[in-house]
């Protein structure tokens, strides 16, 4: 389905639960002070079908993707959509179908795996010009 690339509570924990790359925070106060921007995505899984996508889970609440394989759920999506709503790199999934981040990075790989049906929510980090 995806592979997830680096996983550690403990290095979230003296990251401040914040993005290694982009050092956006998900939970609590710190989100409001973090240029970004969400929105919604759903997918839908036949069987054997995979996403494509590699996560890195280390800050314990979100999913941020890593990579984009070019075969997937994701690949496909993205070659139909417009560019404000394609699944990149660097984005962070924060809820998947109702469980969000609160739940932990953990509830939402679970709900990534076992779901065929996926209501993805995702935010990503303004980039500056």
């Amino acid at each position: 389905l995806f592979r997830v690339v680096r996983r550690g509570s403990l290095a979230a924990e003296a990251m401040g639960n914040q993005c290694g790359v982009c050092g956006g925070a998900y939970s609590g106060e710190d989100t409001e002070g973090v240029a970004r921007t969400e929105f919604e995505v759903s997918l839908e899984k036949d069987d054997g079908e995979i996403l494509g996508i590699d996560l890195d889970t280390m800050d314990g609440y979100s999913a941020r993707v890593t990579e984009v394989l070019n075969d997937g759920v994701v690949a496909s999506w993205n070659r139909w959509s417009s560019r404000a709503k394609q699944i990149l790199a660097g984005d962070h999934i924060i809820e998947v179908n109702g469980s969000g981040a609160n739940s932990g990075s953990g509830t939402l790989l679970q709900q990534l795996k076992k779901n065929d049906s996926l209501d993805i929510t995702v935010w990503r980090p303004l980039e500056f010009a």
